[in-house]
């Protein structure tokens, strides 16, 4: 094969003594494991060269076994070739997914195919494309600072070019997500603070350059994708900016400034595992396409509170959020937006009421779990 890194590992095989090979102290639990040759100063391994692994896909018969018996026009390239029967690696790290792995794109029922087409050729990519994306997929979903959990969607996001608004976004998500120390979170709180004071954080980059996020969730052996949103890194400040506008409000010290999605999900259930499966989706879009929050959020948190007759912080940010961004919107009619603090100036009836019923429920609450102390 004609390159460079491929005659590299050759010579060395040729000239390698494996009789007098040893490992490094410490190491030698490696002896019965694989491994992978880079070269001094390279980046990528040698057997990711697209020369090396393109060869070895086409002469080791899986290339043959997944391709179907006519060409087509590929949908991600818009050229001419054979095509994929299977996408192929499975993609891994979706969660609630099984081990092994599953697939976006699946035909394996007439019911499903149409013209007369059979597997893959319902969704024509050819094999090289299918063998891209989904290696690209399962690097996203391997690595912490390009994945977060929200609710049962697994999420990953990236930007077409290098950007700390990766990080920004999953401080959004889950500032837990990505396993960061003190440091590092320190550093994207402080990246979050600049944005939603006005400003463009100089590490993001190109404010035209994009950003991408999908989540993901598991169906059998296949997988669905929840949401996916594209926009530019300033669209993205823009929509961050507004969110965290709309939920401010008063709160003690010790309590985040900045609610993630995980913390606003986590407040509609009793448990994780019962956050309702159609929440996350909509939610996600509306904070990064600026569009009202979903109804059912604010149900689900109304019957949480009816429930454990608990108003928090984060709670009380959201229906603030909700309220507010619908009257913006106009799609209520609330007339004054709500204040981040109390305002004793405002003339509403309903308002001055509210704060009134708000002590007297204060009062009542606190005479009650006194009185089952004593």
């Amino acid at each position: 094969m004609a390159t460079p890194p491929f005659s590299v590992v050759c010579r060395f095989l040729e000239n390698w003594k494996h009789a007098s090979a040893r490992l490094p102290p410490g190491m030698s639990e490696l002896a019965a494991s694989f491994g992978v040759f880079r070269l001094d100063g390279a980046v990528d391994y040698v057997h990711e060269e697209p020369k090396i692994s393109s060869w070895w896909r086409h002469s080791s018969g899986d290339h043959q076994r997944e391709q179907l018996e006519y060409t087509g026009q590929c949908l991600i390239t818009g050229g001419q070739g054979p095509i994929a029967r299977l996408h192929q690696p499975r993609i891994v790290g979706v969660n609630g997914l099984r081990p092994t792995g599953g697939v976006l794109v699946s035909f394996n029922h007439d019911a499903f195919a149409s013209y007369g087409k059979q597997q893959g050729g319902n969704a024509p990519v050819c094999p090289d494309e299918a063998y891209q994306y989904c290696a690209a997929l399962n690097h996203l979903l391997s690595s912490r600072r390009n994945r977060a959990l929200a609710a049962d969607a697994t999420t990953v996001f990236w930007t077409e070019e290098p950007s700390s608004a990766v990080d920004v976004v999953r401080r959004i998500f889950d500032p837990r997500a990505g396993g960061e120390d003190e440091t590092s979170q320190l550093e994207s709180d402080s990246m979050l603070e600049a944005l939603i004071a006005g400003g463009h954080p100089l590490h993001f980059g190109d404010p035209n350059s994009k950003l991408y996020i999908v989540g993901f969730s598991p169906n059998s052996g296949r997988i669905s994708v929840r949401f996916w949103h594209v926009d530019s890194l300033s669209n993205l400040a823009t929509s961050i900016r507004q969110h965290f506008n709309d939920l401010a409000i008063g709160h003690a010290g010790r309590e985040a400034a900045f609610p993630s999605v995980r913390d606003l999900l986590r407040e509609t259930a009793g448990r994780s595992t019962q956050i309702p499966a159609n929440l996350s989706g909509p939610l996600i879009r509306s904070i990064f396409n600026g569009l009202p929050y979903p109804k059912a959020l604010l149900d689900a948190l109304l019957r949480r509170i009816t429930c454990d007759r608990k108003v928090n912080y984060v709670r009380a940010a959201m229906i603030k959020a909700y309220l507010n961004r619908n009257a913006r919107l106009g799609v209520s009619s609330l007339l004054t937006p709500i204040d981040t603090e109390v305002d004793a100036r405002r003339p509403e009836t309903a308002y001055q009421l509210g704060r009134y019923f708000a002590v007297m429920e204060k009062l009542h609450e606190d005479a009650f779990w006194d009185g089952l102390k004593e």
